[in-house]
């Protein structure tokens, strides 16, 4: 989550060219690495080249065990259960039976991939791609209320693609994933009205003005 909120930052100053942002997101990510939680979450990075089983264990929160744990146990299904997925809040209940420990979830691909399958994870992943494309877009248009919200999404796409790997952003509110989809279908309408706006329709024409 950490480092999604610098990715956010960083990304939002690079598209709205806001450089002289860059010494307070700077200043802000050495403040922040004085936390403790902080500088805990980077240190468990070293455990990624570490051979020690006990310290593996123990890294993110024990996340790295509950993912490993999570894909021996898709893999462990069927061809229909890895190609369709072992049903809603299944992760949580592979994990248990793999290592005994209850918890799973905290990896919104893999949480994804063991509920619904190949399938599911292929459909929500074109999805995610289509988002993208839909910030750039808006990102291009000469409105400047659309091409700032464009940005805004943007950062928050490739946010969200890395907070994604350490925490589940489809059934949980905590990660504030309401605000990411609100922002996501105010965009839609955005582009529409852009298009229609190119198209001559006159009762878009608010849009010229903001």
């Amino acid at each position: 989550v950490w480092i999604g909120s610098f990715v956010f930052f960083l990304a939002w100053t690079t598209l709205a060219g806001r450089w002289k942002l860059v010494p307070i997101l700077v200043a802000g990510s050495i403040a922040a690495f004085q936390i403790p939680a902080v500088r805990t979450s980077f240190a468990d990075f070293s455990v990624l080249m570490s051979n020690s089983s006990t310290s593996y264990e123990a890294a993110f929160a024990g996340r790295l065990i509950s993912f490993s744990a999570a894909i021996k146990g898709y893999l462990s299904g069927s061809w229909a259960d890895r190609l369709l997925g072992f049903g809603l809040n299944a992760n949580p209940l592979i994990v248990y039976e793999q290592i005994g420990i209850e918890g799973g979830g905290h990896n919104n691909y893999l949480v994804i991939l063991t509920d619904g399958g190949a399938l599911s994870l292929l459909l929500y992943l074109v999805l995610w791609m289509g988002v993208l494309v839909l910030g750039l877009k808006l990102c291009k248009t000469h409105n400047v209320l659309a091409s700032n919200w464009g940005k805004l999404l943007v950062s928050l796409w490739a946010s969200y693609s890395i907070m994604g790997l350490a925490t589940h952003l489809i059934f949980r509110l905590v990660t504030g994933e309401w605000i990411f989809w609100t922002v996501v279908g105010i965009a839609l309408g955005m582009h529409r009205a852009t298009k229609m706006i190119g198209k001559g329709n006159h009762s878009m024409e608010i849009m010229k003005y903001a």
